[in-house]
């Protein structure tokens, strides 16, 4: 017991490697919620995401700041709703199935952490664009069906808590975020989602 206790003390007590450039990727699971979207209802759909970060972290006293920018694409898309329309599409009832994915974003912002030994706990914060892919389907009862595509480019904000944990040159990453779009015209999508990686230091 003794010696566990002395392994795991050794480990905190490891001072953190956080000066200078590194990169890194993650894997994230989210959920969007679209707040009354073209009068539908306000459903929350889960998402998965891969993407990859490139940073600069600048040691001051006890505080890590770090510059950092990110990339990431969707990997599954989202049923937004299902709505029924009478006497639409023609005489008979259809069926509106609305769809959409994230395909492509991008990010700038600002991590602001604390070295606690092997660990670096932070927070953050980021602007940048997401562009997203609409499809709405229309499907009568029998059978026939009108499909339309959108694209769509949002501004995204988020914020972000997480911690590091640093062996020598690498480190892993988890964190939460919430991030929130807005354009013109539309009401907002927000997301909470959580974020794991591994990075390394040069």
């Amino acid at each position: 017991m003794k010696a566990l206790i002395s392994v795991v003390a050794a480990l905190v007590a490891s001072p953190a490697f956080a000066d200078g450039a590194y990169i890194g990727g993650f894997g994230s699971f989210g959920s969007y919620q679209a707040l009354g979207w073209r009068g539908g209802p306000n459903p929350q759909r889960s998402s998965t995401m891969l993407g990859g970060f490139a940073g600069y972290g600048f040691q001051a006293g006890g505080l890590i700041i770090s510059p950092e920018a990110r990339l990431h694409v969707g990997t599954n898309r989202q049923t937004q709703y299902d709505e029924n329309i009478p006497g639409f599409f023609g005489t008979r009832p259809a069926i509106y199935r609305y769809t959409f994915k994230e395909n492509l974003g991008a990010s700038v912002g600002l991590n602001v952490g604390a070295t606690l030994g092997s660990f670096t706990p932070y927070v953050g914060a980021s602007i940048g664009r997401s562009k997203f892919k609409f499809n709405s389907i229309y499907t009568n009862s029998g059978g026939y069906q009108l499909y339309f595509e959108d694209r769509y480019t949002f501004t995204n904000y988020s914020v972000r808590l997480g911690a590091e944990y640093n062996i020598d040159r690498y480190f892993l990453r988890a964190e939460v975020q919430h991030r929130w779009f807005r354009s013109g015209g539309w009401d907002p999508i927000h997301k909470s989602e959580a974020n794991i990686g591994i990075g390394v230091r040069f």
